[in-house]
């Protein structure tokens, strides 16, 4: 019976901390565990960050000085904080019992110079089990099982690490990690799903993840091309766009080229049928005078440059190659595409610009002549100041004229 069961201890304790944090009994499996969210604000808010440490660290005792440090922090004044702990942990074990857990008052076991979360009960928390599921489904060796474990795993992540206590140090850390192993987890099960018969779950497992993750560039793009390939392209451009608006809102940067090239794909299938050549005109006109720096490829910067040189010298013009790089930065990746916004949005038309490695951009300037370079540069850092005024990154120009290759300046 579950009151004799409940006696010997043999329910288990499940602990939520992804999304939301709770505690319940339960004799099912964790997933089927009835679990309501902790309201962790007012005065009880350090009796539950008491609980969830304790809870998070159950494989060891843990000092009396650690507790206080987590609970109280540097910069707050504690009187007595041994008998305040004291009393917090008193006031925990109540909050155990009013949770209704069997036993509540034996979870959390004193020791001399210590506390811990009772090792004698079964406990599982969805951490513990996400990273468990993650490890089982690396070693799988069959496709289905490898599958299965994946999609286990992704359903136990329900949002963010113990949202609430979000700002305390102990909860960033295993927040980030948290989500970034969520988004990584979605991303190697669409690449196990991949086949049109998977579209749809594909699509489905995409826009789950994206509501925890909404600026994973390669989660919108798989979303917008498993939505064009399962038929609904129209949706996918509404995914683009609110995608796009995002990246710029929120980091200040412009979708990255595979992004962009997700979108054209949906507008294509979108569209259905061919372009009409007056239509084509247009569009390479509106594209070739909107005033902005296009991006190609290195091959295609290869060639311009060449093909430029040779121009250069037979109508006597002073083409420009500049190269732009950036030192001081703590997000390289972030300030690539900063600095490429830069250059998409403060081009001249007809200027063109490639990425040579992870912090350099070469730029073709056709008609610049090495007197105009210096007020290019300047334009160049005064918006990237502006735009991305928090970032503590430097920007660094040298350039030469393809007239006279061995002549290299600095700025």
């Amino acid at each position: 019976m579950v009151e004799n069961a409940a006696e010997r201890n043999e329910s288990t304790i499940c602990v939520r901390t992804f999304g939301a944090f709770s505690l319940s009994a339960s004799y099912a499996s964790f997933e089927e565990a009835t679990q309501d969210p902790i309201n962790i604000t007012g005065r009880a808010r350090r009796i539950w960050s008491l609980i969830a440490y304790l809870v998070v660290h159950r494989d060891r005792e843990v000092p009396v000085m650690e507790l206080i440090d987590v609970l109280w922090g540097e910069g707050e004044e504690r009187d007595d904080p041994l008998k305040t702990l004291q009393h917090n942990v008193s006031r925990a074990r109540d909050m155990l019992v009013r949770l209704g857990l069997p036993n509540a008052r034996e979870l959390i076991v004193s020791q001399p110079g210590s506390y811990r979360w009772n090792p004698k009960r079964n406990t599982v928390v969805d951490l513990e089990l996400f990273q468990g599921l993650i490890a089982q489904a690396e070693s799988a060796e069959e496709l289905e099982d490898r599958v299965a474990l994946h999609k286990r795993a992704i359903s136990v992540y329900r949002g963010d690490f113990l949202p609430g206590f979000e700002f305390e140090n102990w909860v960033t850390p295993i927040s980030v990690y948290g989500r970034s192993a969520y988004v990584n987890e979605c991303l190697i099960l669409t690449r196990l799903l991949s086949g049109e018969e998977n579209v749809s779950e594909i699509a489905a497992v995409c826009e789950r993840a994206l509501r925890f993750a909404p600026e994973s560039e390669e989660l919108n793009i798989r979303y917008i091309r498993a939505l064009t390939a399962s038929g609904c392209p129209e949706k996918a451009v509404i995914v683009y766009e609110n995608a796009s608006r995002l990246l710029s809102d929120k980091l200040g940067v412009l979708p990255s080229p595979e992004l962009q090239l997700a979108y054209e794909e949906a507008r294509q299938a979108m569209s259905g049928e061919a372009m009409p050549i007056a239509a084509i005109r247009n569009i390479l006109n509106e594209q070739a005078f909107d005033g902005k720096g296009m991006r190609c490829d290195w091959n295609s910067f290869l060639s311009l440059v060449r093909r430029e040189a040779r121009n250069t010298s037979r109508a006597n013009r002073r083409a420009v190659v500049l190269a732009v790089s950036y030192s001081n930065s703590k997000n390289p990746a972030l300030e690539a595409r900063r600095v490429e916004t830069v250059l998409s949005q403060r081009l001249r038309s007809g200027d063109v610009y490639t990425r040579l490695n992870a912090k350099q951009f070469l730029v073709l300037l056709p008609e610049a002549g090495e007197e105009n370079v210096g007020i290019i540069v300047d334009r160049l850092k005064a918006f990237f100041a502006q735009r991305f005024p928090r970032s503590a990154a430097r920007i660094k120009c040298e350039w030469y004229c393809l007239e006279d290759p061995g002549l290299a300046k600095r700025r």
